[in-house]
């Protein structure tokens, strides 16, 4: 398959809230996104056009575009191939495909092209054979309406804000895990994930000294709100506000750099810096900080127990629904094992395999396997990356939301559904059904004109691929890190920008035009090694990771670091977590590890 891509700019949307110093409310990046080029298919490598179409050439002589600062002053310091009915590969080991092939005595040359009759006969003769396999999520695992799935994201979500002497910087967090001991019952730690360039702002005395930043030109944090909307559905929503200050703030307990063994590491940024745009805060909430200090609610207009304790057990909540969604599912659709509670299967590996080894004709049609040897060679493929797994070829609808700050209006629960379209299911099919892109080349790119690194070191490298997609809401400051779930209502990535003027207008069916802004978010992980070569003729390899569980090395054979390594490392492998019920350092099957709410409230 060919790509093209054109030059564009990258919006970060970390707010930055500045007391006299005016900060830059976001980072702008120079990069390519990839766009597909239908035609013929020349090697099994992804093809990605420098210079793009035409039309859509940025001009290069154009500085990047950088939005006006906001101040804030603290009071106090479908065309997709998807078929209707879900069904499930029977899918052989891959060593056993030649093995058990069952062929026609007439066909002596396994490279020759067969007939639609041949081709049609080796797959009768041989049902162990798969192709590709594309489904919709079960429909009992998905919610009924549009406002449901933002509940959810919202019931998991808060604004965290990181206070300086001069500024404080503004993002959005929610929970991806937590740890809970019902023989401490009034105790539980959180596992707040967000974006690496909003965590690498938290800087602690208390951190943890493999994430220690003491570089003498950056600031210690003085405190860290915690904050979340009482009605997120109201743009004019009260906030209840927590204050953290000295060893009870929050700290890094993963942060996605340079978690690649050297090999790829030694091919990003010259031997530099790298990052993932993912990252996860430890917070240890306790009832008793609550009654031994008033002071820790600011701004709050029912500063009470309840509210906190409720906002804790609806968030642990939505993790345990997650995780118990796929439960009754062999793998899991998007999931590469039962009880994960995010997607771990990628549409990067899935659009990349299907566009890679099912050769694409120049009116874009699937060029299925036409020899023996082909047949043999896409079913040893498509065993090695999806084995009996359950995907899609792009997400059905997809729900975003978080806790931007607004020019004029502060900060606005913000969501990408249209308000009169809350009670319906998808998307406003009157106006739209947005696109969904796979961008490849903002990998080992770092043309920003804000530094994203860490401990002030030279400045970073991207890894990996995005997600861009469209909707209504522009993306400001402070929605960074915010959750993105899948139709399933399951956690499927986390928002980190977006491509600065990059729109698509659409024309609705009463004739009206309507402009689209888009939204960049970072996938979980990618299940298999991709290779892309530019038309400049370079060639770039993204290797395989999971950034939530990289443990398995058969899988992610060049990963060192993950968040489930970070809690190995940090508590021992018998630590147990939600996603993790049995220890982290135990690799099989489910247990009970949910919170009692009564002993919770005690």
């Amino acid at each position: 398959m060919k790509v093209r891509s054109k030059l564009k700019k990258i919006l970060m949307v970390t707010a930055f809230l500045s007391v006299s110093i005016l900060a830059s409310s976001c980072n702008i990046f120079d990069t390519l996104s990839s766009r597909q080029k239908k035609d013929e298919k020349k090697d099994d490598k992804l093809y990605l056009n420098k210079n793009g179409d035409p039309e859509d050439q940025d001009d290069q002589s154009k500085k990047p575009v950088v939005p006006p600062p906001v101040t804030f002053k603290p009071e106090n310091p479908s065309n997709d191939p998807i078929s209707e009915k879900p069904q499930e590969p029977d899918a052989p080991e891959a060593s056993s495909a030649e093995n058990n092939f069952n062929i026609n005595t007439d066909i002596k040359n396994w490279d020759q092209k067969l007939s639609n009759v041949q081709l049609q006969s080796i797959y009768n003769n041989n049902p162990q054979l798969t192709r590709f396999n594309f489904t919709k999520a079960p429909e009992n695992t998905k919610f009924s309406s549009n406002e449901e799935y933002l509940e959810s994201i919202f019931k998991r979500t808060f604004s965290i804000n990181f206070n300086y002497s001069t500024q404080t910087i503004a993002g959005t967090a929610w929970v991806l895990d937590y740890h809970y001991d019902k023989n401490n019952p009034k105790e539980i730690t959180l596992y707040l994930a967000t974006n690496f360039h909003v965590a690498t702002n938290l800087r602690t005395a208390n951190d943890y000294e493999f994430y220690v930043q003491n570089s003498p030109n950056l600031e210690r944090v003085r405190s860290v709100d915690l904050r979340f909307a009482q009605d997120w559905r109201n743009p004019d929503t009260s906030y209840i506000t927590k204050r953290y200050t000295g060893r009870n703030m929050p700290r890094n307990i993963f942060l996605a750099k340079n978690f690649m063994d050297q090999e790829v590491s030694s091919s990003y940024n010259d031997g530099g810096g790298y990052y993932a745009d993912f990252s996860v805060i430890e917070w240890k909430f306790k009832i008793s900080d609550f009654y031994s200090n008033s002071s820790f609610f600011i701004n709050t207009v029912d500063p009470s127990l309840d509210l906190w304790v409720k906002k804790i057990e609806s968030a642990a909540g939505e993790v345990k629904a997650a995780v118990d969604k796929n439960l009754g599912i062999d793998g899991g659709y998007l999931n590469t094992k039962a009880h994960e509670g995010y997607t771990s299967l990628d549409y990067t590996t899935i659009q990349s395999t299907y566009y890679s080894d099912l050769s694409k004709t120049i009116t874009n049609e699937v060029r299925y396997p036409q020899t023996v040897n082909e047949i043999l060679e896409f079913q040893k493929n498509v065993n090695n990356t999806f084995t009996n797994y359950i995907y899609a070829f792009r997400p059905e609808y997809w729900f975003f939301g978080g806790y931007p700050l607004i020019p004029n209006d502060g900060f606005v629960p913000t969501f990408n559904i249209d308000y009169d379209n809350l009670t319906n299911l998808g998307f406003n099919k009157n106006d739209y059904n947005p696109d969904f892109k796979i961008i490849y080349t903002l990998n080992n790119t770092k043309n920003t004109d804000q530094k994203i690194s860490f401990n002030n070191e030279p400045t970073y490298a991207f890894y990996g691929t995005a997600y861009e997609t469209f909707q209504k809401i522009k993306i400001h400051g402070g929605i960074s890190g915010s959750l993105v779930l899948n139709e399933q209502g399951i956690p499927a990535g986390v928002l980190y920008g977006s491509f600065v003027n990059d729109t698509e207008k659409i024309t609705r069916k009463d004739g009206s035009t309507l402009t689209l802004n888009n939204a960049l978010m970072i996938p979980f992980a990618q299940q298999k090694d991709i290779t892309y070569t530019t038309f400049d003729g370079q060639s770039h390899t993204i290797y395989a990771y999971n950034l939530v569980d990289g443990t398995d090395k058969a899988k992610f054979p060049h990963q060192i670091d993950s968040f489930r390594e970070k809690l190995i490392e940090v508590y021992g492998p018998n630590y147990k977590t939600k996603l993790f019920p049995n220890g982290v350092g135990v690799f099989d099957g489910p247990s009970n590890h949910d919170i009692n709410s009564e002993k919770f409230k005690a």
